[in-house]
């Protein structure tokens, strides 16, 4: 199958490259002849990059394209990869956006890696470029204004995310100033670059060969030259990669060639072995080049830099007089004049000198007011960055403040909590004490048992007897707290109502204390009903009274339920969400009654310890392992390693000081028993807590 692959691409291939003319006529018949004869896709792959790299740009296109689809169809997926950062660059003159978009989308068929998340950025950010460069003033302004509110209010914790936030507000902002807003921005973007895997990185060859201009520009020349060699080593390496892959005929000759020209304008900085290396590079790119060749007898630009560099001025100044009127040349008029003034000074040409000043002036004058105007934009953008950081120190503040709020609310509950405590200690201890009691009474019938076997019998009925009347002591127990939990409702009711009424009648200007008493006192009738419920519940549990009535139950149904019956318990500013709202329902054979009283258990578990945040319910089915696996998630403390068994045990709490009686989450485990399901902790969560509430599939 792969070789009928293999050889279906290599025909399409040699069918569209029949037509590139443009490469010599014995390379492209000799590599179709290699195409024709490779077995292998690694050999046909490396044939094809070959014919690529010799096809003129402009006929490039399709090529790439057929080139994509072979290492597609062979799960090449760094190559997949590598061609869609070439027709990247082939697409950014072509006049729509769509073609770059599609290339971004192709990005979502290759497997997660870091090449794939370098190439997804490298798109994006060409795209971004384009448009940018496409957009007017006023559409760049507002972009401008959105990309700084986006960098500075909402910070990504990804790094990829972030060097896509800071390269697209840097391109926006080059379109409006090149000053020094722009090269701090400039300098933390190549930090954040510098931080992504050193392999491969095409992000730095796009920084570099947009700063080396710039600081050229700006008259940094150090900063300049320092750009420059950076882009000549990524260059270096390219070539060397390529070289190691077999693609003998990749040219990089034009970027050298720009590269050491730009180095050599900024011959002031450097050394004069340096000036000479640089003028021998672009000599020896020129004698097998014949592009670069003829772009060097069109503009001269190099050959000029090279012979101010060498302080050849009466040579320098014949050329810079012929070629200043040059069209290619119209961008560096400023810099020609500038060279003749320096020449002509040099040599003592005051005729030169005073034309070369005065036209000098009228461009200076020209470029003073553009850079007063981009000084004048610039100050627009600082100005609009420091309201930024204010609002954000203003909403700080607030959060500040929230959270002051938010921990005196805690302190209260932490007090209501020790008090509820207190009183379970005593309960506890007045247990334990008649437990002890009852020990005792068991001992002395044992031993009076031994004294008086004659009397088995009799001592037999006794304990049959005492056996019978601590059930029926257990019985009344339990019928003492379920009249309790009845007599309870009643009066705590009645509190609740009155002292609505009494926030209901005192005038509205004073009534902010007395609504928040109000909810304090219904908060704490909840608790102790809660307390009595969960007492009743394990009880019943423990002694096999309570039995599940499974029932054909939707998922989406119980978990909403859940969500409704706790969310008025969260903490103010946490989110409580169920995200499987809106998903197709499932529907599973259990007891509604008690999945929803593990659900409720786990998410009121969550409040308690999630100040801020979000508290996610959620559930998968997996149907491979026959089993629902329900997940509780908060933002809160989480829990520690040594607690996550032990927490489920009977009166078992993180800390002690939390609110609750503790039997809650060993009500959850007891459940999950009687269901044959199992309740967790997931050990891998570290931003809070997890629980996990795994139900067979029936």
């Amino acid at each position: 199958m792969s070789r009928l692959k293999l050889f279906l691409f290599v025909t399409l291939l040699m069918m569209n490259i029949n037509h590139l003319l443009s490469a010599p006529i014995s390379v492209r018949d000799s590599l179709q002849r290699e195409l024709s004869r490779s077995k292998t896709v690694a050999d046909s792959l490396n044939i094809m990059y070959n014919i690529f790299d010799i096809t003129p740009r402009k006929d490039q296109k399709e090529i790439g394209n057929e080139l994509y689809e072979f290492a597609k169809a062979n799960k090449l997926y760094d190559v997949q990869l590598d061609i869609l950062r070439n027709l990247s660059n082939l697409y950014l003159i072509a006049p729509s956006d769509s073609m770059h978009k599609v290339l971004i989308a192709e990005t979502e068929l290759v497997p997660e890696s870091d090449d794939k998340k370098m190439t997804k950025l490298f798109l994006e950010i060409a795209l971004n470029a384009k448009q940018a460069s496409n957009a007017t003033e006023a559409e760049r302004q507002y972009r401008l204004r959105e990309l700084m509110k986006e960098y500075n209010e909402e910070p990504s914790n990804d790094l990829y995310d972030r060097i896509r936030q800071l390269f697209n507000l840097c391109i926006y902002l080059g379109t409006t100033t090149h000053g020094e807003l722009y090269v701090d921005y400039a300098n933390k973007l190549i930090n954040l670059i510098n931080r992504l895997p050193q392999e491969y990185n095409p992000l730095r060859n796009m920084y570099y060969s947009q700063m080396g201009p710039i600081y050229t520009a700006n008259n940094q020349y150090v900063q300049a030259i320092a750009a420059d060699k950076e882009q000549l080593k990524i260059v270096k390496e390219l070539e060397k990669r390529y070289r190691s892959q077999g693609r003998r005929y990749r040219n990089y000759d034009a970027n050298y060639y720009n590269v050491y020209r730009r180095m050599l304008s900024n011959y002031s900085v450097l050394s004069p072995e340096e000036i000479e290396d640089y003028n021998n590079q672009i000599n020896a790119i020129s004698r097998r080049n014949s592009t670069i060749r003829n772009d060097i007898m069109h503009n001269q630009r190099s050959t000029i830099y090279y012979l101010m560099a060498t302080k050849r001025y009466k040579e320098a100044l014949q050329l810079l007089k012929k070629q200043i009127e040059n069209p290619v040349n119209a961008s560096h008029k400023r810099q020609f004049l500038k060279l003749m003034m320096e020449a002509a000074g040099a040599i003592n040409d005051k005729e030169s000198l005073l034309d070369a000043t005065m036209a000098y002036n009228k461009q200076l004058e020209e470029y003073n007011k553009l850079k007063a105007a981009e000084i004048y934009k610039e100050l627009q953008i600082r100005f609009d960055i420091n309201e930024l950081r204010n609002r954000n120190v203003e909403l700080e503040l607030e959060m500040r403040n929230a959270e002051l709020q938010s921990n005196r609310n805690m302190l209260r509950i932490f007090i209501i909590a020790g008090v509820i405590l207190l009183i379970m200690l005593v309960i506890a201890i007045c247990l334990y004490l008649r437990t002890r009691k009852l020990a005792k009474n068991l001992e002395k019938s044992r031993e009076k048992l031994q004294r008086e076997q004659e009397n088995l019998i009799t001592a037999q009925q006794e304990l049959i007897e005492a056996r019978n009347q601590a059930e029926s002591a257990n019985k009344m127990k339990t019928q003492f707290i379920r009249n309790m939990r009845h007599e309870i409702r009643t009066p705590l009711s009645a509190v609740i109502g009155f002292s609505q009424l009494i926030v209901d009648s005192i005038p509205e200007k004073y009534r902010g204390d007395m609504e928040r008493y109000s909810d304090i006192i219904m908060i704490n009738n909840e608790m102790i009903l809660t307390l009595i419920n969960d007492v009743l519940d394990t009880a019943g549990m423990e002694t096999g009274t309570i039995k599940l009535d499974p029932k054909p139950t939707s998922l989406q149904q119980i978990c909403s339920i859940a969500i409704s019956v706790v969310e008025h318990l969260a903490n103010p500013g946490v989110i409580m969400k169920f995200e499987n709202e809106g998903d197709k329902d499932f529907v599973l054979n259990t007891d509604a009654a008690r999945v929803e009283q593990v659900l409720i258990n786990l998410l009121k578990n969550a409040t308690k310890f999630t100040s801020r945040g979000s508290i996610t319910l959620g559930y998968k089915v997996d149907k491979e392992n026959k089993q629902v696996v329900f997940s509780v998630t908060d933002t809160g403390i989480g829990i520690p390693a040594d607690k996550m068994k032990m927490i489920f045990n009977r009166f078992e709490k993180v800390n002690n000081f939390s609110q609750g009686s503790g039997l809650g989450l060993h009500i959850c485990r007891l459940i999950a028993n009687m269901v044959n399901g199992e309740v967790c902790i997931d050990p891998n969560y570290r931003n809070g807590a997890r629980f996990l509430f795994i139900h067979p599939i029936v």
